[in-house]
């Protein structure tokens, strides 16, 4: 903003290293370091003044505002165990005077840097304002029929219409912010996979730490419930974890010795299953064997051939062990079929979902009517309702034929993002995306907010790649004879 108003600003030494290092790799590797720091040492209250210094610096001297990417995606998943405001209501720093004090500050600061610097993109550079975001309806519609949600059923009332619209802003209000204030078409190729790739290596740590600090692993058998970190439990890491599993499978395909990345990405899929998130490894799985072949078809020459031996000799060396050590195996995992024989699983709530329909069918019953369950420790008069643990059932009991419609004309409005002139940086990216969409047929991830902010981003990401490489009129970008010619005469 101010070297746009001021250009001599870009000359001024430290302003020019702090705009390299902004745009470079290792800014979403320090940003991710920072959270898994903030996670394992309760560092909170310092990584947002951190944060927050970036994001300073990004709003007022930086061309756009992708520094603030890795920031939103990381930001909620600082949180550390001590400081949980839920399980540890007597010794979060949450609740003591100085943090939300200086929490509070941060937050007032941020918007105003956030909301200022897009009203500067807005005004000062109106040709941003087309062509319309792609999903924008799509995303619309889905808000509007969320803060209808139990409408005209009796159930309706201020608090499930504001649930509605907090689900809402978690899924789209970094879309349509990211859309208007990052320039897209100057945004290196891989970005955005390097910023997943830097958070998957940083939840891979903090799942590494957990198992030694928790003392997981009892008696030889992994006790999942352990794996309870300040941001969320299992299912919640696994998630995350599953969504950063293509990630490196994009670099597999289109860097050389791409293998290597191949063997990370194998690692990040490792990192799911020590999560003992059922659903997070089963669609985690299917979508690391998408990417995997994807990744071996669009490598080429020797790349092709690395990529393809190290997954083929993964598959071999996953049989050997799990024929070798089968009985040590079965203890490791010996939680799964208590769990999978557990009388709270997920049909019983299904069932009370399609009930809730079939009393309120074309607006659902709202967030707060769901009768008969309570997951976890969430309280009656919390403002995280219980929830039906998948997305169709969810949308369906709260929301209605209404709903289920808006929801199917957002997901229609995604496909065609996707199968429309793909490339491999944006299919790469869409399967992140969708890993999040599978893994939300047996669980609530949808409808988790932090997980909707890596959604919205991932699908800014991919439009933003579409309009990068194709343009605003849909056409591939070809260099002109001119540029080719300035460019041989230069050499």
């Amino acid at each position: 903003m101010l070297c746009h108003l001021y250009p001599k600003l870009k000359d001024a030494l430290p302003v020019k290293i702090l705009r390299w290092f902004l745009d470079s790799v290792w800014y979403p590797v320090l940003i991710a370091a920072i959270m898994t720091l903030s996670n394992v040492f309760s560092l909170e209250l310092i990584t947002f003044w951190v944060y927050l210094g970036f994001g300073f610096f990004a709003a007022l001297f930086c061309d756009d505002m992708r520094a603030i990417i890795p920031i939103a995606c990381c930001g909620y998943m600082t949180i550390s165990g001590n400081n949980n405001p839920a399980s540890n209501p007597e010794g979060s720093v949450f609740y003591q005077p100085y943090f939300y004090v200086q929490f509070l500050f941060i937050l007032i600061v941020t918007g105003i840097l956030l909301f200022g610097r897009l009203a500067f993109e807005l005004i000062l550079f109106p040709s941003r304002r087309k062509p319309f975001p792609m999903l924008a309806i799509g995303f619309c519609a889905l808000g509007v029929a969320f803060m209808l949600g139990g409408a005209f059923s009796g159930y309706y009332g201020l608090k499930t219409a504001f649930f509605g619209f907090a689900e809402i802003c978690a899924l789209a209000l970094l879309y349509f912010y990211f859309y208007y204030t990052v320039h897209w078409e100057g945004i290196k190729k891989g970005y955005l996979a390097s910023v997943f790739l830097a958070i998957g290596l940083g939840i891979a740590v903090e799942i590494l730490y957990l198992y030694v600090s928790q003392d997981v692993i009892i008696n030889g058998t992994i006790h999942r419930p352990l794996l309870f970190t300040g941001w969320g439990m299992y299912n919640n890491i696994g998630c995350v974890m599953a969504i950063c599993v293509p990630a490196p499978l994009y670099f597999a395909a289109t860097q050389k010795h791409g293998w290597i990345f191949s063997i990370l990405s194998s690692v990040f899929m490792l990192a799911v299953v020590l999560t003992q998130s059922r659903g997070s490894i089963l669609f985690g799985a299917a979508t690391y064997a998408l990417g995997a072949v994807y990744a071996v078809i669009k490598s080429k020459g020797a790349d092709r051939w690395a990529n393809f031996s190290v997954f083929a000799a993964l598959l071999v060396a996953l049989i050997v062990v799990a024929i070798v050590f089968k009985e040590r195996i079965d203890i490791l995992f010996g939680s799964w079929p208590e769990s999978t024989l557990d009388p709270n699983g997920r049909l019983p709530t299904y069932v009370e979902g399609w009930n809730q329909f079939k009393e309120a069918p074309v607006f659902g019953v709202g967030f707060y009517e769901c009768h008969g369950f309570r997951w976890g420790s969430l309280s009656q008069d919390a403002f995280l309702p219980a929830r039906y643990h998948n997305t169709y059932v969810q949308i369906l009991a709260s929301c209605g034929a209404v709903g289920i419609v808006a929801y199917l004309f957002h997901r229609v409005q995604t496909l065609l993002l996707a199968f429309r002139r793909p490339t491999v940086e944006k299919t790469f990216l869409l399967l992140m995306a969708f890993s999040m969409i599978l893994m939300s047929l047996v669980d609530c991830h949808f409808f988790n907010f932090g997980p909707g902010i890596l959604y919205a981003v991932l699908l800014v990401g991919a439009e933003g790649a579409d309009r990068r490489d194709f343009g605003p009129r849909g056409k591939r970008k070809t260099k002109r004879k001119s540029d080719i010619s300035e460019k041989i005469s230069a050499r």
